[in-house]
């Protein structure tokens, strides 16, 4: 994951306007269970590396489905939980 962070740093230097990824960074829209699940490391490359790079406008993820929603990070980013609440569908199947 380590090297993938970096490729992203390199790209993200570059500038880029909207960013889609699967997991969230760490405390921003990952909570499942009571606790944050999101990624450290990439929760480091945007709240530690401002001077490098400007932090995309927006990032778009999911894997958190108690977490979907939206919100806007103090350094101005929005970020996209898309992820949906699964819920249980029971369906009754007729026989004949």
């Amino acid at each position: 994951m380590s090297r993938q962070i970096a490729k992203l740093k390199d790209v993200l230097i570059s500038g880029v306007d909207i960013l889609v990824i699967h997991c969230p960074p760490y405390g921003i829209l990952d909570q499942e269970t009571g606790k944050k699940l999101g990624n450290i490391q990439l929760s480091n490359l945007f709240y530690y590396n401002e001077d490098e790079f400007i932090p995309p406008k927006m990032l778009l993820c999911g894997h958190f489905h108690n977490s979907h929603g939206v919100m806007l990070t103090d350094f101005g980013m929005e970020v996209y939980n898309s992820a949906t609440i699964v819920r249980s569908i029971q369906c009754n199947i007729l026989q004949e």
